[in-house]
């Protein structure tokens, strides 16, 4: 008669077990870190289109936010806009009183939620506008970029001059930087505008080497 060798036979009872655990077998209808436990992982599936116009208001005006949501189950902005459930497709007239974040989120029926924001600009009445602009490096080679950054306050819109707008933009942030490529020494002028129309300016040159200075 054949008998086994218990030394073996635990050994091999050991190597099974490591092997389940290794694999995550050691159950039907277990889930843990890594098992989706249902279809509620990957990115969600809703998709929102979501934005305030004007941008930028004096305290006490309005501006109207707008939203286009689809392959969601439920939707929600917040800071809370009117009363009750949102519909899919909408507008709301809002009136805060200082600059303020609109998310919007939107959450899938398998639970997974997306996100978009708005920011509406407010500023305070008879507040002046101030900007600064900068440039890094302030001097270069030809063929060569700097980075203008400006920062402004109580301002409703901002120009430079000469522009620094790209062909899809229309206008600027108020605050921001953007790379530009002057082929001479040239002086940026920023302006901030802000209620009534009052104005603030600043310059700020980007010196080109070996290239004469222009405006």
């Amino acid at each position: 008669m054949i008998r086994s060798n218990p030394v073996v036979s635990l050994l091999k009872i050991s190597l099974v077990l490591i092997a389940l655990a290794f694999c995550g077998c050691g159950g039907v209808g277990a889930s843990g870190p890594g098992s989706s436990g249902g279809n509620n992982t990957g990115p969600s599936q809703a998709v929102i289109a979501f934005g305030v116009q004007p941008g930028n208001i004096i305290a006490g005006q309005s501006a109207t936010l707008s939203w286009n949501v689809t392959n969601a189950a439920s939707f929600t902005i917040s800071p809370a806009v009117g009363s009750g459930t949102l519909p899919m497709t909408g507008t709301a007239t809002v009136t805060p009183t200082t600059t303020t974040t609109y998310t919007a989120t939107a959450t899938d029926s398998n639970g997974r939620s997306t996100s978009s924001t708005a920011v509406l600009n407010v500023v305070a009445a008879g507040s002046a506008p101030a900007i600064t602009l900068s440039s890094q490096p302030a001097v270069i080679g030809p063929g060569q970029s700097a980075t203008l950054t400006w920062n402004s306050t109580n301002a409703l819109s901002v120009s430079i001059s000469p522009s620094i707008l790209t062909e899809d933009q229309t206008s600027l942030a108020l605050s921001g930087s953007a790379p530009v490529t002057p082929s001479t020494s040239t002086t940026y002028t920023a302006t901030a505008t802000g209620v009534n129309g009052v104005t603030a300016t600043t310059t700020a040159t980007v010196g080109v080497l070996g290239v004469t200075l222009t405006a």
